[in-house]
């Protein structure tokens, strides 16, 4: 029997794709599985010396970007013959607009039962399971959502400041692609690539703005305009969509870290001083490695999380602060109801409501302890995800 798993990545400048690689690897081999890695960024020649094609049992790559390396000019999902499975983390739309690699993956994936896609978000794994080829054939599409990076579960709380700190970036647009005076009809309108009527831009614009709005914007799109799945794979559906969903998400990030003026917040990341240096109590921290959110969170009582417009499936962050015992306010997301007691630590806001004032001000006052901790880190660790994943797919 097979029992070795090749992982596909690549170096990232803060880390974030290493620390996902550790906790996924250490998974794997709690099953008793080889691991061996084939990482961009360092000497693949090197790398392939050690792999032996005829023990591998499949191969994982960490989102689309890996499947561009070529091996003896070929594709690296055509050169091996194995299964392979690409796990996506960040919001699909972008992999599928930015790497044509995914796009081709995912076409083969239709036909040929040896691709495989998994994504971190459960609304989007039921889009795509909808596109179907010339021939009915639909491709295999799982949903694994994130997990927490945490130390020890049983490591003794620190004393925290009462303080809320972000931890991220303000959003794909960048600091200079903002404009406050913009709508979401004007963003679909000076975007619409794929000839939607003024009535249509109009019903998908509400739907959009709605209270009740998620976070799933090709959906809304899709089921508002009557279109086919199969145009999610399309580059002019995929740079409308990505148009609107990027105005969204930076959007709420600006309205809600707005909203938060008078409190005392520390940024960890790029581009909020540009947008907030002149508020008195923002403190600018810079980036910092993945490998240091956990410890960085636990200095905190609040974690302010924003999720890349998940409606169902969560941000590492949030499990990550919670496994410190750090309050989070977060998003509206259908997956928050999987945390232990999550109404002891959890303070949701709305996508399109993100005056998050009256919400911080609570999240700061109350003193809790997290009383299921422990429960959450054997739940939502990557070791259990990996677990579930593999017994979901055998």
């Amino acid at each position: 029997m097979k029992n070795t798993i090749l992982i596909l990545s690549f170096t990232h400048s803060e880390k974030v794709v290493e620390n996902f690689v550790e906790k996924i690897e250490n998974g794997f081999r709690s099953l008793n599985l080889i691991v061996k890695h084939l990482t961009l960024g360092l000497d693949i020649k090197h790398q392939m010396a050690s792999i032996n094609e005829a023990e591998l049992a499949f191969i994982f790559s960490i989102g689309p970007y890996p499947l561009s390396l070529r091996i003896n000019g070929e594709k690296v999902y055509d050169f091996f013959k194995c299964p392979i499975y690409m796990y996506c983390i960040d919001n699909l739309l972008y992999d599928f607009a930015r790497n044509d690699a995914c796009r081709d993956f995912f076409t083969q994936a239709l036909s040929n039962p040896r691709f495989h896609m998994i994504s971190a978000e459960r609304s989007f794994v039921d889009l795509y399971k909808n596109i179907q080829d010339s021939s009915g054939n639909s491709a295999s599409v799982s949903f694994m959502p994130m997990a927490g990076f945490f130390n020890s579960p049983l490591e003794k709380a620190i004393e925290k400041q009462n303080k809320i700190c972000i931890i991220g970036n303000p959003g794909g647009l960048g600091v200079s692609g903002w404009n406050r005076e913009k709508s979401i009809f004007k963003t679909a309108e000076q975007n619409n690539r794929i000839g939607l009527s003024n009535k249509q831009i109009i019903k998908i614009s509400d739907t959009l703005e709605a209270p009740e709005f998620l976070g799933n914007v090709a959906k809304v799109i899709i089921e508002e305009a009557s279109l086919d799945y199969k145009i999610l794979l399309d580059q002019n559906f995929l740079i409308f969509a990505t148009s609107l969903d990027n105005f969204i998400r930076i959007r709420t990030r600006v309205n809600t870290v707005q909203s938060l003026e008078g409190f005392p917040v520390d940024f960890y990341g790029s581009g909020w001083e540009e947008l907030f240096g002149h508020m008195s109590n923002f403190s600018f921290k810079g980036k910092i490695s993945h490998f240091e959110i956990a410890k960085t969170a636990a200095q905190y009582q609040v974690l302010l999380n924003f999720d890349p417009n998940f409606e169902y499936g969560i941000h590492d962050r949030v499990f990550t602060a919670l496994g410190s015992g750090t309050k989070v306010i977060t998003n509206e997301n259908g997956f928050i109801s999987s945390i232990p007691k999550h109404n002891e630590m959890v303070y949701n806001y709305k996508i399109n409501e993100p005056n998050i004032a009256l919400i911080a001000e609570k999240a700061l006052r109350e003193t809790k302890e997290y009383t299921h901790r422990s429960e959450l880190v054997l739940k939502h660790n990557w070791t259990q995800r990996i677990t579930q994943w593999i017994h979901s797919v055998s």
